[in-house]
């Protein structure tokens, strides 16, 4: 099926015509900019691909699951099954968000099985509800791109930042926290945030650098293709925010 609609990766679509057809697809679960809902990746920067890769891993989703997006399947003792996202867990109750963007809370007590799957909570067979026309219009609003546009973190984080980052993992201080991981503006230049899962996703970017405990262990370089254009500006940040961090404990001390 897919060698059948890779020509529409050659066509020009229609942006406005593929916002719509994101609202009325995939804004249940993925957000672009303002809208949609954050439940699977967040596509703000998906920009930075080719139409053929949006379109590879839209026509299969399982093809390459990131580990906090896998479907869980847990079944209770009554023999209920509920198939999700894991939202959260405490020890008492697991947290799961389905298809349909309901969550549900499961005690653990009463959850007979609970199973990581290798699969995407995003169904397959999409390309029966969507048009071809539709598609291209899709393909060209996920790949416009404005003044500003998001590079995609999720796979080349190397932090949590809801831990600390420099000295000690238990310092509150060395800590990025927001009260919600929705996307921010600062000075005009938007940022898409990536939810850390409480402190289970890796959400920053650190390189090496020779102050602290745990930058002196940080990549020197970023894999990210559409990064290394930037990286010399990444790394000076990183290395002055080491270095402030630096001169704010000899301070202190």
């Amino acid at each position: 099926m897919l060698d059948q609609l890779l020509h529409v990766t050659r066509k020009t679509g229609d942006v406005e015509r593929g916002r719509e057809v994101f609202k009325k697809t995939c804004a249940k679960c993925h957000k672009h900019g303002d809208i949609g809902e954050k439940i699977g990746p967040e596509l703000t920067g998906f920009a930075v691909h080719p139409k053929d890769k949006i379109l590879t891993e839209i026509i299969d989703p399982n093809r390459s699951v990131e580990g906090n997006y896998r479907l869980y399947t847990i079944t209770t003792d009554s023999g209920r099954i509920y198939n999700g996202l894991l939202a959260s867990e405490t020890a008492t109750a697991i947290e799961l968000v389905d298809v349909e963007a309901k969550r549900h809370t499961i005690l653990r007590q009463d959850i007979e099985s609970m199973v990581a799957t290798n699969k995407s909570l995003m169904p397959d067979g999409l390309e029966k509800e969507v048009k071809e026309a539709e598609f291209v219009d899709l393909l060209e609003f996920l790949t416009a791109r404005g003044k500003f546009f998001s590079l995609p973190l999720e796979k080349v984080a190397t932090v949590v930042t809801t831990k600390g980052m420099f000295y000690r993992a238990d310092d509150n201080l060395e800590r990025l926290v927001f009260p919600d991981w929705t996307p921010k503006t600062a000075f005009g230049v938007p940022f898409v945030l990536v939810d850390p899962k409480g402190d289970r996703v890796k959400n920053a970017v650190m390189l090496h650098s020779t102050n602290g405990t745990f930058p002196p262990t940080m990549p020197k370089a970023s894999s990210c293709r559409a990064m290394r254009r930037r990286r010399r500006f990444i790394s000076s940040q990183a290395s002055a925010a080491g270095a402030i961090r630096w001169e704010r404990r000899e301070a202190s001390q």
